[in-house]
Order: C-alpha cells, then sequence, then structure tokens
C-alpha cells in the first residue's frame, strides 16, 4: 500500500515503462514471444532461425526480411484479445505524465482515443529527425514507443542486426527527445511492467531509462513478481534496486486505478470502468488439497463466489498455470485474500504444505488474510490429534534419510534438499496450529448452510478496512 501511495502521491514525476511481458499466455510466454515462435514455425521457408532466448529471429534473406517485416507489422496492427485492451484501458486513466512502451502497437493511443484523451505519441526509429519534444504533463500524456512501431515496418526490431543498430544509436541517451530526457531527470519513481529483465537488451534499456540517477534516490517498482528466479532477484535487487510490487501486472494496476479513483487530488481519465459490479475486485486464491471433500468445497466456493462477482481463483480454473505447479503456489503467497482449505490431507501434503509457507513467508499479517475452513477429517482442535502431525513430518524425514551412504552425489543433493524441505515444512506445523487457534472457525456443515456467505463478509470488511489505509 506504501508503493501506492508513494506513486500517486507524486504521480506528476511518476514514469511508466510496460514491456513484452504485461500478458502472457497459458504458457508464460509474452504475446510477442508466442506470436513469433508460432510464425517461424509455420514459415520455414522464410526463417532460417528463431532465437528463443531473445525472441530474436534470422531471415533467409534481404527479400523474406522484408515480407518478414510486414507480416510482424500485421500482427501489432490487429486488435490484441479483450483481456489485454480492458488492461491498457485502465492503464490509460491513469494518469501517469509519461508512459514509455518497449512494444511496438499503438494499443494505448487507441484506448487515449476511445477516451478522448489528448495526448503526445511518437516512437524511435534510428536516423529519424524532428522527434516531438513536448513536456509530458497529467492533462496530456506522453506515449513514446522506445522500440519502434509497427507504422514503420523498418523500425521493428526483429534481428540480431536490428537490435546491434538499435541499441548503438538508442544507448547514448541523447537520442531520446530533450523532454523525455528531463522527465526522467526529475522522476521520483518509475515503475516497469512487464519487462523482461532476465534478456540482456532490456537490462540495458532499464540503465538507460534510470542513468541520471546514480545515488539510487529513485524508487524503482516492478511487476510481475520474479523473486523466485535467482538470477533475476540478482539483477533486479542488487543492481537496480527494484521492489517487486505484486504477483502479477493486473493486481498492481487494478489497485493502483482503484486509490486513484479515491485520492483526494488525482482523478481518473475518462469514465470509471466497473470490474463486473466492484471497482476493485482483488483476487481470492483457494489453497486446497486436490481429491475428495476438500476438492467439492473448492469447487463449490469458487461457483458461489463467482456468482456474487468476486474474483476467484484458483488452480482447476485459472488454465495458465497448467502444467506449472510451483509458479501458482508462489503467486498463491503473493495473495492478498486467501482462503485455506484444511484437511488432513493438506496437512499431509508437501504442495499444499509449501502453498501454506509461501502464505506465511509474504504475509504481513497472516490473520488478517487469511481465511479457512477447517473439515471434518482434521481434527486438530485435540493436542493429541495436533501431535500427530508432527510426528507425520519426523517420520517422513526419517525415511528420507535412510540410504544416504549408498547415494551417488546427485542423487544424494536431490535428497538433501528434500530433507530441507520437510524439516521447514515441520517447523511451519505449530505456526499454522498457532494461526488457527487465532481464528474463530465455522463448521463446515454451517458454512453449506450459508452459502459460504460468513466467509465472504468477512472477506469484504477486510477489504474494506485495506481500501481505508
Amino acid at each position: 500500500m506504501s508503493d501506492i501511495n508513494n506513486i500517486l502521491d507524486n504521480i506528476e514525476r511518476s514514469v511508466l515503462v510496460i514491456g513484452p511481458g504485461i500478458v502472457l499466455d497459458k504458457d508464460g510466454n509474452s504475446l510477442q514471444a508466442s506470436f513469433a515462435e508460432r510464425y517461424s514455425q509455420r514459415n520455414k521457408g522464410l526463417i532460417r532461425h528463431y532465437f528463443a532466448q531473445d525472441n530474436i529471429i534470422r531471415p533467409k534473406n534481404a527479400a523474406t526480411r522484408l515480407t518478414v517485416q510486414k507480416n510482424f507489422a500485421d500482427f501489432y496492427e490487429k486488435d490484441f484479445p479483450e483481456k489485454v485492451k480492458e488492461l491498457y484501458r485502465k492503464i490509460s486513466q491513469i494518469p501517469y505524465p509519461l508512459i514509455i512502451s518497449l512494444n511496438p502497437d499503438k494499443t494505448m493511443v487507441s484506448c487515449f482515443d476511445e477516451y478522448g484523451c489528448e495526448h503526445t505519441f511518437d516512437f524511435y526509429i534510428r536516423g529519424k529527425k524532428n522527434l516531438i519534444n513536448e513536456i509530458p504533463t497529467t492533462g496530456k500524456p506522453y506515449l513514446f514507443n522506445l522500440a519502434g512501431s509497427y507504422t514503420d515496418p523498418e523500425s521493428l526490431i526483429l534481428t540480431y542486426d536490428d537490435l546491434f543498430e538499435y541499441l548503438r544509436n538508442i544507448l547514448p541517451g541523447d537520442a531520446l527527445p530533450t523532454a523525455i530526457r528531463t522527465n526522467l531527470k526529475n522522476a521520483v519513481n518509475i515503475t516497469f511492467l512487464g519487462v523482461e529483465f532476465e534478456k540482456w537488451y532490456f537490462q540495458l534499456l532499464v540503465k538507460l531509462l534510470t542513468e541520471f540517477d546514480e545515488k539510487f534516490e529513485l524508487l524503482r517498482y516492478a511487476a510481475p513478481d520474479l523473486s523466485s528466479l535467482e538470477n533475476i532477484n540478482s539483477i533486479c535487487a542488487n543492481n537496480f534496486e527494484i521492489t517487486f510490487v505484486g504477483p502479477d501486472v493486473n493486481n498492481f494496476i487494478n489497485e493502483l486505478y482503484y486509490h486513484c479513483y479515491k485520492h483526494k487530488d488525482h482523478s481518473l481519465r475518462g469514465e470509471k470502468d466497473h470490474t463486473g459490479v466492484r471497482l476493485f475486485n482483488p483476487e481470492i486464491f483457494i489453497s486446497y488439497k486436490h481429491g475428495g471433500e476438500s476438492e467439492e468445497v473448492a469447487d463449490k466456493l469458487f461457483e458461489t463466489g463467482n456468482a456474487k462477482g468476486y474474483n476467484i481463483v484458483y488452480d482447476k480454473a485459472n488454465l495458465e498455470y497448467k502444467g506449472r505447479t510451483w509458479e501458482f503456489m508462489q503467486r498463491i503467497g503473493w495473495g492478498r485474500y486467501v482462503i485455506i482449505i484444511i484437511s488432513d490431507g493438506y496437512l499431509k501434503s508437501e504442495y499444499c504444505m509449501f502453498e501454506f509457507m509461501e502464505i506465511m513467508s509474504k504475509a504481513e499479517n497472516l490473520e488478517d488474510r487469511s481465511f479457512p475452513i477447517v473439515l471434518p477429517d482434521a481434527d486438530i482442535f485435540r493436542e493429541l490429534n495436533r501431535k500427530k502431525y508432527d510426528n507425520y513430518w519426523k517420520d517422513e524425514i526419517e525415511k528420507l534419510k535412510t540410504g544416504l551412504s549408498e547415494m551417488g552425489s546427485d542423487e544424494l543433493l536431490k535428497r538433501v534438499a528434500a530433507i530441507r524441505k520437510y524439516e521447514k515444512i515441520q517447523k511451519a506445523i505449530p505456526k499454522l496450529m498457532e494461526f488457527l487457534d487465532s481464528r474463530n472457525s465455522l463448521t463446515l456443515q454451517k458454512l453449506r448452510d450459508d452459502h459460504f456467505n460468513p466467509i465472504f463478509m468477512a472477506l469484504d470488511k477486510k477489504i474494506e478496512e485495506d481500501l481505508s489505509i
């Protein structure tokens, strides 16, 4: 919340940077990368090779290069899915004076036009003279495409040659309009949304946009959260001093949008956009054990919550996380509101307990943002039964320790890592019991009789409290 306030209280001196990863497909790739990969596979007569790591292609020759340029320009000209447009509409309404896009589309321009918002637009291309040099303001924002525009296919960065020439010309810094350089120099904070920090050339562009901040006084934020990726976290935390501000872009923008709407000094551009029946509709996660009664309860919660207009998230419905179990569990850890369905199987599951540890590790106040439902088979309110789960994990640890001396080095390393993980789970059991002691858990039958209304009433109260801070 303090990060949101820092941005809104200094919105006139805030900068937003939009990268390719602002919207991801079901496999976790940017829409640009997905298109490039599909295109390369389907047009082998035009493409010599696709370099997935850098999202760069090599056309077969100069003639096919022109065809590829046109095809990519056509892709960027088409409307993105409505889900993407909804996100861009909200961003366009938040009164950032300067928005720098690392994408060559004009989706944001169309959103400004849709709301009748006066704005300035320009894009960078090597050799282009007379870039618009207009001072960005909240009343007339400046949208600058740092990586070209589909309207000029020659500006698209598709090959390594394109990338080399682009970086050679853009990195000196004076290639940017003076008004943009001045705005970056005077900025109080800068937020990177969907920037692919793992790519070396994006790291160079981040340095370009923050080069005036030699003393690291500029507050630097980013979403989605990539802190679980060791290399990226090291770069962002130690080199750029970037703070991750949420699990994904949507969460961050929705909260920023709401608080801008409520802010005493800064209003949204255009008419407010309700999400369903709620202006602010945060994600509410369900953490549960697959199978049996636990899954039945999760399914019913999802069905009931959606019918009431809540933004319920769980793995069965959110197919973009199919096959990416650990990433989904880490995202649950970021969730501000989590319904935890406690069952005997949950307390004995490595995956479920990992989820709980993720929730616990990122919790400012675990009791305030977690809403437990205890199933009958998890009889944890008697001391003897509580001891059962502690003993269960002790036994599992002892099983893992069997035969360590006979293992090869690779297998041994994996087994030791598993033992360390199970030891952490065992240590988390008392914390979970303490958490449950602090909550007044209703019986499952009572919740079912009341159509889970007590849970949703508690959520409403907590959300309202959070928004009033």
